[in-house]
């Protein structure tokens, strides 16, 4: 029985020991406006292995990162990007821009590799972001960008009838 009572301890303390304190779950919150689904791209850095220059200004898509992406149904908003962070600025700690890109969802049908959607570059909008920009933004970004994205950097840039 002396076992059990020592094991039953040992799972209680394990237990209240919980998460490491300070580290929290963040996401980001993206909303389409168009009528289609559309894929969300970023890379980060792993684990803070890759120096900075192997993301921006490289503006490949998923450039020496780890390549995550999440579908966001037309119409719709949904959380991209998770972070296990102690606050949101953390984000920036290796990076100075996040790049986001903003692809059809048709086209990563169409694109079996990587390298092929690179050489056609073929993606809806590219958000060229900063910490300030992500602020300013509330964490949470749209597409087509909304009135509050116009002086951020985006390739294409926003079209007068988008402001």
């Amino acid at each position: 029985m002396k076992p059990i009572k020592y094991m039953l301890i040992i799972c209680f303390i394990s237990f209240l020991q919980g998460c490491p304190s300070g580290i929290k779950y963040y996401s980001c919150k993206f909303i389409n406006k168009s009528n289609y689904n559309i894929v969300v791209s970023a890379s980060f850095p792993i684990d803070g292995l890759l120096p900075p220059t192997a993301l921006y200004p490289d503006t490949s898509i998923a450039a020496g990162g780890d390549p995550r992406i999440w579908t966001v149904k037309a119409n719709s908003e949904s959380s991209i990007f998770e972070w296990n962070i102690e606050k949101r600025e953390d984000v920036f700690e290796k990076i100075d821009t996040l790049c986001v890109f903003v692809i059809h969802e048709d086209t990563i049908k169409k694109y079996t590799y990587l390298d092929d959607l690179n050489k056609s570059y073929n993606i809806l909008r590219r958000y060229d972001l900063s910490l300030n920009d992500m602020n300013n933004l509330e964490w949470t970004l749209s597409y087509p960008p909304d009135g509050r994205m116009k002086y951020m950097k985006m390739y294409p840039r926003m079209a007068v009838n988008e402001i």
